[in-house]
């Protein structure tokens, strides 16, 4: 999906086959939404992304990753995006929780939001630190990305260290 249809900029065939499987009663895996949603990105519609990353976050059980509703919070006072509006899915009970790699494809779709999802990304950073939810050294490289990006390097060396020690 993510080489295919995101590579050839084809958004609406991406959304066919999620719904194809989901009518299907194709069992849906954290696999399938993080390919979903790196197919989004590549497609150049990193909001279908943050979309998914919501509704995923809003359905379902947060055992996987507990802060993933805070951070659906956040996604919504950011870009007022509706998660409910996603028409391809139905059945609930097929959808499965995000995890650590959804939310560093989550990071990646927002790097490519700019100013406003590198001020979301500072938001989620600052939750991190609250929540005390460690991210993983590829998040930490996300984030230095994302900075690099919107060429705004104020994350103090200090903070960038918590974040690495965090990784650890």
């Amino acid at each position: 999906m993510h080489v295919g249809y995101g590579a050839q900029k084809n958004v609406a065939m991406i959304e066919n086959i999620l719904h194809n499987i989901n009518a299907k009663t194709i069992p849906i895996d954290i696999v399938l939404m993080n390919a979903a949603m790196d197919a989004f990105i590549e497609a150049n519609n990193p909001l279908s992304a943050v979309r998914l990353f919501q509704y995923l976050s809003d359905e379902c059980n947060m055992n996987r990753l507990p802060v993933s509703k805070k951070i659906d919070e956040i996604l919504t006072l950011s870009f007022n995006l509706d998660p409910h509006r996603i028409s391809y899915f139905y059945q609930k009970e097929n959808l499965i929780a995000p995890n650590i790699k959804t939310l560093n494809i989550l990071l990646k779709a927002l790097r490519e939001l700019g100013p406003l999802g590198y001020r979301t990304t500072l938001k989620i950073i600052d939750l991190s630190k609250e929540a005390e939810f460690e991210m993983d050294s590829i998040s930490l490289n996300i984030l230095v990305d994302i900075c690099c990006t919107n060429k705004n390097t104020k994350l103090k060396k200090t903070q960038m260290q918590q974040y690495a020690a965090a990784c650890n």
